[in-house]
């Protein structure tokens, strides 16, 4: 019968059992803190991108209408609302309630924006439209963070939005010269 020597004893093991299960319940507190927030940024992220898809939308089909009339605008603003209306929100929970404060015209892509009102009034060459959904119901920008509130106590919402450009473009291209081709391969050209 051989002897085999015992494992050393540790001195200490009584007060070190707890110290894993410490370790462990501060680490899953982090861990459900982060999976908390990523639901939240992702619900923020979501939003922005219907809401950017609704203005995207809505500024192109307007853009469309646009004529340098009075006639134009006024089917621009009415086919950026059919537009809007049609679109939901909120994982397909709700529809966007339109207003015309959200639509801005312009005679140049970079600016000088003028009021859906402004632009029936005067709207010669009125060729762009700008659609920005921060000036819709404050419920189509407002999200509501499920887990936002422990962070900050005070602030349980955040806002986002979406803005679109859409006009007329012209590209002023002048050809360098016209190529002709020759039928047979190698040929000088």
């Amino acid at each position: 019968m051989e002897n085999k020597p015992h494992p050393p004893v540790m001195p200490h093991t009584g007060r070190q059992r707890g110290a894993i299960a410490l370790m462990h319940a501060l680490t899953m507190i982090v861990l459900v803190g982060f999976c908390a927030l990523s639901l939240d940024l992702a619900r923020l992220y979501n939003r922005k991108a219907e809401l950017q898809s609704m203005a995207d939308a809505a500024a192109l089909a307007a853009a469309r209408e646009l004529d340098g009339t009075q006639a134009g605008v006024t089917r621009a603003l009415n086919r950026a609302r059919q537009i809007a209306e049609g679109h939901r929100f909120a994982y397909n929970q709700s529809v966007v309630s339109w207003s015309d404060a959200a639509i801005a015209f312009s005679r140049t892509r970079n600016g000088g924006w003028t009021d859906a009102s402004g632009a029936s009034a005067a709207p010669d060459g009125m060729f762009f439209v700008r659609v920005d959904t921060r000036n819709l119901d404050e419920a189509v920008a407002t999200v509501g963070g499920m887990f936002m509130q422990i962070l900050d106590a005070g602030e349980s919402t955040a806002s986002v939005g979406g803005t679109a450009v859409a006009g007329r473009s012209t590209i002023n291209v002048l050809p360098m010269g016209i190529c002709a081709m020759s039928p047979l391969e190698g040929a000088a050209r």
